[in-house]
């Protein structure tokens, strides 16, 4: 009896160490918003300012590209040579861009025309929003009693579940059993087992005496 009791508080505590973190809720929105022809925009993290403002040329509103794509979460790199931006992003991997080009190189090397060049103002590549926001996989809303644009996508933090499991015998306070134990074990074979062990190490210890 004391042994099932005592195997008993052996298979609680490891089913106690198997720390079980449940999975992420469900993927969160991200989004930015942009008004024409003002120096600051919105995302999740709050109101920012803006060295120079986004405007629209011939129908398409142009918006500065490195507050876009990091308001989405997108990881932007720039190369001075030959001024040319790179996004990086789970949903779409690579998108290049350079300016004066109004060419879009995806990752898979495919040219995607867009309907405005790529354009450096103040120090800031601005870029044709509605077409980076198809290339990026995100979605566009345009309210044009306030010549506002909100750009809004999943976030790339993919829903997982991790596990965990911790046997350390200074942590747990355990001094010895089955820690191993298979999901579908038989208790009572394993304490028989465990019995019969028992028996043989006193009786080798008996004839050692």
């Amino acid at each position: 009896m004391n042994k099932k009791i005592a195997l008993s508080g052996l298979i609680a505590a490891t089913a106690a160490s198997m720390m079980f973190t449940p999975p992420l809720e469900a993927a969160t929105t991200q989004s930015v918003q942009f008004q024409m022809n003002q120096l600051s925009y919105s995302n999740d993290s709050g109101k920012h300012a803006l060295t120079t403002a986004p405007y629209e040329l011939r129908g398409h509103s142009m918006v500065p590209l490195r507050a876009l794509a990091t308001s989405l979460g997108s990881n932007v790199s720039w190369n001075q040579s030959n001024q040319t931006t790179t996004l990086s992003g789970p949903s779409y991997d690579d998108i290049k861009l350079t300016v004066n080009s109004n060419i879009a190189i995806d990752a898979d090397g495919r040219q995607i025309k867009l309907p405005e060049r790529v354009t450096l103002v103040k120090g800031s590549v601005f870029v044709p929003v509605r077409s980076m926001a198809v290339l990026m996989k995100a979605q566009l809303k345009w309210e044009s009693g306030t010549r506002t644009v909100t750009v809004t996508k999943p976030s790339d933090a993919a829903n997982h579940i991790q596990r965990s499991y911790n046997f350390a015998a200074d942590k747990q306070g355990w001094k010895g059993g089955f820690s191993d134990l298979p999901v579908d074990y038989d208790p009572d074979i394993y304490e028989l087992e465990h019995t019969r062990n028992l028996f043989r190490l006193k009786m080798a210890r008996s004839s050692m005496d």
